[in-house]
């Protein structure tokens, strides 16, 4: 699990914080985080938690990763 984590923030954080911010689309980052996080992964986490009796840590730092990336890819190849 650490190491699926490990290769998801590696390519989210750099895409996230480095080329999105540093090519001055700051609006695109805010809106990521905001929908990422409270749209999507924590409601996930919560069903996944208090319906499945699942560890919710798991899912919720797994769902973060693979949500961003499944989101900043499309952008950075769109934008190229």
């Amino acid at each position: 699990m650490l190491t699926i984590a490990t290769v998801g923030t590696a390519y989210q954080m750099a895409c996230d914080t480095g080329i999105i911010r540093g090519g001055d689309d700051t609006a695109f980052g805010a809106k990521l985080n905001l929908v990422s996080m409270w749209c999507i992964v924590l409601p996930l986490s919560a069903m996944t938690a208090f319906y499945f009796q699942k560890p919710a840590f798991k899912a919720g730092f797994l769902l973060t990763k693979a949500v961003k990336s499944g989101i900043i890819y499309p952008f950075i190849r769109k934008v190229r």
